[in-house]
């Protein structure tokens, strides 16, 4: 089964933020736990996470926990990312069974269904799924079984999607259509787009694309082709954060934690 806990840092001792008398998040025997999602929003923690078909959401004002509707779906709910957007928190939820690729809002009663038809191909598959905010609009970012996984980013200004991955074309957001591009990561500075994924391969490594307008994407990489501190090492995991007016990678690689400081 699995248990989720949650611990926060003073900037010198770290401590667990309890739920109750045992020192846990969540706990369910026989359940399966995943997907932890986290944003502020409104001055509070919030904290996302799927048991089964059910994503629940826990609020922690510092002293106590509140808990929101339930979010369940009928079908398959495995991974999910969550952004405070236009004064509600948005949801982002992929399976990996086809047709759900969806994207929810919880306003301070319900959850209420925003698109059902995220994916390129309602069909498909989906997964790693995340979130950011750039110029007033959000973005999602998913990776999405087609002929092979590919890393689609769609565009939503509050009211209408727009893709702008440039799916087909040459300077599309894969390196190049045929490639197995998946669990990307999404992020946002100084007008920017930033998604890093892993391009599947004997070795896998880490590629970084960058986006301003449109739909054409700039590769972003060393001299060997990608972010890997050693391209013949496999690479996976990668994870974007803002810092200081910089962009920070780091992933896996070769049983090592890598740090790179981009931007």
């Amino acid at each position: 089964f699995g248990t989720i806990y949650l611990k926060k840092y003073d900037g010198s001792n770290w401590s667990l933020i309890n739920k109750n008398a045992n020192n846990y998040l969540f706990t369910g025997a026989g359940l399966t736990t995943k997907s932890i999602g986290m944003t502020v929003f409104n001055s509070r923690l919030y904290v996302t996470y799927t048991v089964s078909n059910t994503i629940y959401t826990d609020i922690w004002n510092d002293v106590t926990w509140n808990i929101h509707n339930a979010l369940t779906n009928s079908g398959s709910f495995d991974y999910n990312a969550i952004e405070p957007f236009n004064s509600e928190y948005y949801l982002f939820v992929t399976s990996v069974t086809a047709s759900t690729g969806r994207l929810y809002k919880q306003n301070a009663t319900s959850w209420t269904s925003v698109s059902t038809s995220i994916p390129l191909d309602n069909t498909k598959t989906t997964g790693s799924p995340r979130l950011t905010l750039l110029n007033n609009k959000m973005y999602l970012c998913w990776h999405e079984s087609a002929s092979s996984f590919q890393v689609r980013v769609k565009e939503f200004d509050g009211t209408n999607f727009n893709f702008i991955d440039g799916r087909a074309l040459v300077s599309n957001l894969s390196s190049t259509f045929s490639s197995i591009s998946l669990a990307p990561d999404i992020n946002s500075l100084n007008g920017k787009l930033y998604v890093a994924f892993e391009q599947s391969g004997t070795p896998a490594l880490i590629q970084l694309r960058t986006w301003e307008s449109g739909i054409s994407w700039t590769k972003v990489h060393s001299g060997s082709g990608s972010l890997n501190f050693d391209p013949t090492k496999s690479a996976s995991e990668v994870r974007l954060a803002k810092f200081q007016n910089r962009i920070y990678a780091t992933w896996m690689e070769d049983g090592k934690i890598r740090v790179l400081g981009l931007y």
